[in-house]
């Protein structure tokens, strides 16, 4: 407004002191005026077309980062359990007679089949688990390594994004049976209530908990869990760690997550 008055004011005394009548200076005055107007609106338009170019160029490269992430975030779910199983059954092998060795190379050769099939799940970004299944191969697992397993399945039908979060959170969980502890017992159980399900793996033999509450692992699958509005905690006491996880049976989240 102090630029375009005294635009007005400028045009006002040259008109004056050319001695040009009054309509003619007021007409001067507002073309010169709706002129600088329309300059500057170009001008504008020109820096917001360049700020929106940049701002599209920014969110091309966040949701690049975002993917890989979110790839990143899925192999670490899908083959972290499989590999560590894979190595424990071939450290078993190595120490059993050759007949009961057979064996768990069997084991192991099923488990590569499967790892190989879950990295083309995650390469083709159709990643699905079922809770039921991943917690049979718990089960198998645990015991293949003398662990006394008690499973307990209360959930009904579950949401496909519920069930394969929870399905890796299962994994993971086995996975720190595995790595942090020498368990002699550990339960899985689910549960149901009002429309949200409980998955619980708690384990004795727990060790120091460093390294667990803030591993990569558990960071990713909270982060997955969040995006259900859903969360994961993980607890220790007297010699037992527990791992919960809770979500909405039903809930749904797009598939950049």
């Amino acid at each position: 407004m102090p630029l375009t008055a005294a635009v007005v004011a400028v045009v006002a005394v040259a008109a004056t002191w050319l001695g040009l009548p009054v309509p003619l200076t007021v007409n001067y005055a507002i073309s010169t005026v709706v002129t600088g107007l329309v300059v500057y609106g170009l001008v504008r338009l020109a820096q917001l077309a360049r700020e929106l170019r940049e701002s599209r160029d920014g969110l091309a490269r966040a949701a690049v980062v975002e993917e890989r992430l979110r790839a990143a975030r899925d192999l670490h779910d899908l083959l972290g359990h499989t590999l560590a199983a894979i190595l424990l059954k071939s450290e078993l092998a190595r120490r059993l007679e050759p007949a009961r060795a057979r064996q768990q190379l069997d084991d192991v050769l099923t488990m590569t089949e499967r790892a190989m099939e879950d990295l083309r799940t995650v390469s083709g970004g159709h990643g699905k688990l079922s809770l039921g299944v991943e917690a049979e191969s718990a089960r198998s697992v645990l015991a293949a390594t003398g662990i006394e397993v008690s499973l307990s399945l209360g959930h009904s039908a579950l949401g496909q994004e519920v069930e394969t979060t929870l399905g890796a959170v299962l994994r993971e969980a086995v996975t720190n049976v595995l790595r942090h502890s020498s368990a002699r017992h550990c339960s899985i159980t689910t549960s149901e209530e009002d429309g949200v399900v409980r998955l619980s793996v708690r384990n004795d033999g727990a060790r120091s908990s460093k390294g667990r509450h803030g591993s990569a692992g558990i960071g990713n699958l909270t982060t997955r869990l969040a995006a259900l509005d859903g969360r994961l905690s993980v607890s220790q006491e007297d010699g037992w760690f527990e791992l919960t996880a809770t979500a909405p049976t039903l809930a749904w989240v797009p598939a950049s997550v």
